[in-house]
């Protein structure tokens, strides 16, 4: 079984949302680039966040500036997942503010984007649409065979005012125990395997959610 793994919004769990400060403590922007594969510079250096001051401590943090490549997280959860298969990511640490007291706990885990990764897309299987008000009205459907046929079709149907709606089924590469596409068309979810969801949730990693994906034997289909 595959899950998306996504931020706790209980208020009782993570005491607000999102629980990290958009405006650090420094004179750093709280915003970073990445170069063409997702790569942060390793000279980089990340600024001091502030946590609000009703968010609790928890081991997966929310965020409103943090792309879905990055997870904010404890670094005991960082020993747990350095237990498992990642795919290819860096690690920065992270300096946070709560309440007066600053925190030296927590790290950015990214994930680097490959385009290797479109292999994992089953484009005979994919179907993209062209769209109307904000995706909610669906035209015409398509099928491409390709990442430039996809952009190409993109590209005229935008530039004809639809919307452009991918819906790819795409393979979870099973020799990773937690994975990230980081390529559109591909989902943005951060997608794990059960034991390593079993793990979390029994060594009381607080912070995260899951939602289980339907899956068709090995394929996401979205």
């Amino acid at each position: 079984m595959l899950y998306s793994l996504s931020d706790c919004l209980e208020d009782k769990i993570i005491g607000e949302y999102p629980q990290v400060n958009t405006n650090p403590i420094d004179d750093i922007s709280p915003y970073f680039s990445r170069n063409r594969e997702g790569i942060i510079d390793e000279a980089t250096i990340l600024p001091s966040y502030k946590l609000n001051f009703r968010a609790k401590q928890t081991d997966m943090l929310s965020t409103s500036f943090l792309d879905s490549g990055c997870l904010l997280i404890s670094k005991k959860f960082l020993n747990l997942l350095q237990d498992f298969n990642l795919p290819a990511h860096q690690i920065f640490p992270v300096k946070l503010l709560h309440r007066k007291k600053i925190i030296d706990e927590y790290v950015l885990l990214s994930f680097v984007f490959k385009e290797e990764y479109l292999k994992y897309i089953i484009w005979d299987q994919s179907i993209f649409y062209k769209t109307k008000n904000f995706n909610q009205d669906l035209i015409e459907a398509f099928k491409v065979n390709n990442i430039e046929e996809m952009k190409v079709l993109s590209k005229e149907i935008e530039n004809e005012g639809f919307g452009f709606l991918p819906k790819p089924k795409v393979v979870f590469p099973k020799e990773f125990d937690l994975f990230k596409y980081c390529f559109y068309p591909m989902p943005s979810d951060i997608f794990c395997q059960e034991k390593l969801k079993n793990e979390i949730e029994n060594k009381s990693i607080s912070g995260v959610d899951f939602n289980f994906r339907i899956i068709d034997t090995s394929a996401i289909i979205y």
